[in-house]
């Protein structure tokens, strides 16, 4: 079966709400785009070879934010299938994290696999002694992680400007800097930057769609200060539909992250002028192609 009939055997295409055949769904979509003087290419979705070219306008306000401030402020992140964020075979298991630091909420929202493959004790390489230690940052002190029944430190670290106040302090304190006033007890905080101070290799865990940018900063910048003594990495989880991946692919495509344009016959990357949701609000673009594997459901505002 080639790969157009394993395509046809199950995708349903339609016409202005009729039912169509693919190739005849397909032809209407490139007379759109033929027509168009500014068509929008948006999603996520996935990245395979050959699919790196449709990066016009990707969505995703939160991961494209993110990258931003990641390129910015230089912050050293890994992803979900490297072997620092997860747990391996056995053979493999001793690139894996021993220390594990969860901050903001809506993580498990954001990546329903956290538990099984991040947070579940890990498998034990033969002759080896490999724990592993959960702390969270979380907005309150009596947060609980769902369906998880590991042993997890939760200090009560707030949202918004409180946390971004308390990683500040906690950066200043892993440094030995002093700290006049912080949301968090000085007991909590100093018993915090020994925790992470002591990793051996340790990942922190959030989430744009939980943290906003100044939080975002001083986590990469606490990270960037363990470095010095320590391996440690951030592990930003993005939204679903592969946005990390799309993320990698417009980075080695480009240079750039998300939300990148090309009528100037070169990319250019501008989050705001780039923002596909504003782009259809103000009537800048003509024709929208929504690309995505994994749900056949156009966002809401692609609608109007």
């Amino acid at each position: 079966m080639s790969l157009k009939d394993s395509i046809s055997a199950e995708a349903t295409a339609s016409i202005d709400g009729a039912l169509a055949s693919l190739d005849d769904a397909a032809a209407a979509a490139a007379r759109l785009l033929a027509r168009s003087r500014q068509p929008l290419i948006a999603g996520s979705a996935r990245i395979s070879t050959g699919q790196e070219r449709p990066l016009r306008s990707l969505n995703g306000s939160a991961a494209s934010s993110s990258i931003c401030i990641q390129r910015r402020c230089c912050g050293i992140s890994t992803v979900y299938a490297k072997p620092e964020s997860c747990s391996r075979p056995p053979a493999k298991h001793a690139y894996a994290p021993t220390f594990v630091l969860l901050v903001g909420d809506c993580l498990l929202e954001t990546w329903p696999h956290l538990i099984e493959r991040l947070l579940a004790r890990p498998a034990t390489p033969e002759g080896a002694d490999v724990k592993r230690r959960v702390v969270w940052l979380a907005p309150r002190g009596d947060a609980r992680i769902p369906s998880f029944d590991g042993d997890v430190e939760v200090f009560a670290a707030g949202l918004g400007a409180t946390l971004a106040a308390n990683l500040a302090a906690l950066r200043a304190r892993v440094k030995g800097r002093p700290v006049a006033q912080a949301p968090l007890p000085f007991s909590a905080l100093d018993a915090l930057a020994g925790i992470v101070k002591g990793a051996r290799f340790g990942v922190a865990v959030w989430t744009a769609a939980s943290l906003g940018a100044l939080e975002i900063e001083m986590l990469h910048g606490l990270v960037r200060d363990l470095n010095d003594t320590t391996r440690f990495s951030t592990l930003p989880l993005v939204a679903p539909d592969n946005g990390a991946g799309v993320l990698a692919a417009c980075g080695w495509t480009t240079g750039f992250p998300m939300r990148t344009g090309f009528g100037a016959a070169a990319p250019i990357h501008d989050p705001w002028r780039f923002d596909a949701e504003r782009l259809v609000a103000s009537g800048e673009t003509d024709c929208v192609l929504w690309v995505s594997a994994f749900g056949a459901a156009p966002p809401a505002w692609g609608m109007r």
